[in-house]
């Protein structure tokens, strides 16, 4: 079923059909989860129906790795048209990089590696908006940054504020404090493993965001508007000069 493909059928319209067979798995494991209750005996945890705990369906394999609620998300992906990533001109998809590097900071950050040398960030979102964990990772992976771990704050706060661990990341810490608007930048104590700053962003972050879209619309209907005059212009046949 996810390897179907029908006549000339591209890869972006399968998309669809393979995030629903997914959806379909999960949703199946639920609803056997619910109605399945194990009991433990002497030789370890068993059904009722006296079969072994072993998982022999794909969703319960799945179910079993992910321990918990289960949900499938569809990464955004672009056509791959360049020829040389695609020398072959094949039908290629490639999914959007900072979306995957904000899953696989949300589901895997100890497996990450990071891609160059520069400073390995933690995410903290304590804008109470959880659209902006994905711009604030968008902007950091444009200009380089490694984020490895995010997660969202129980509460908001206000202020931004990149907090660096040790002295020697402390200037490069400061140096993104443009990408993520008006912040603070400050040391902490506090150490965690494959970690060199946490950006806990604040209520600023996002009116810096907000403010930052009305720029870009306001720039992109200017433009607009004077293509569109300079097509008229040029669209206008000239007055030929009278003759007295």
């Amino acid at each position: 079923m996810l390897l179907a493909k029908g006549p000339n059928e591209s890869e972006v319209a399968r998309l669809a059909r393979t995030s629903a067979v997914w959806d379909a798995v999960v949703a199946s494991h639920a609803k056997t989860a619910s109605t399945t209750t194990t009991a433990v005996g002497p030789s370890g945890p068993s059904s009722v129906n006296g079969d072994t705990d072993q998982p022999t369906t794909v969703a319960a394999q799945l179910a079993a790795i992910a321990g918990g609620d289960a949900a499938v998300n569809q990464l955004t992906v672009r056509p791959v048209l360049d020829a040389v990533e695609n020398p072959d001109g094949v039908d290629l998809l490639a999914p959007d990089n900072a979306s995957q590097k904000l899953l696989m900071a949300e589901v895997l950050p100890g497996a990450i590696s990071p891609a160059n040398s520069n400073i390995r960030f933690r995410l903290v979102n304590a804008t109470g908006d959880p659209a902006m964990l994905a711009a604030a990772v968008g902007r950091l992976v444009f200009v380089g940054a490694n984020v490895i771990m995010v997660n969202e704050a129980p509460t908001p706060t206000k202020e931004t504020v990149i907090q660096y661990q040790d002295e020697s990341h402390k200037a490069e810490a400061t140096r993104y404090m443009p990408v993520v608007g008006p912040s603070t930048v400050s040391f902490t104590p506090d150490r965690i493993d494959g970690i060199d700053a946490t950006l806990v962003l604040g209520q600023d972050f996002a009116t810096f965001i907000k403010a930052e879209d009305a720029k870009a619309a306001a720039t992109a209907t200017t433009t607009t508007v004077a293509a569109a005059t300079a097509s008229s212009t040029a669209a206008t046949p000239a007055t030929p000069p009278t003759t007295a």
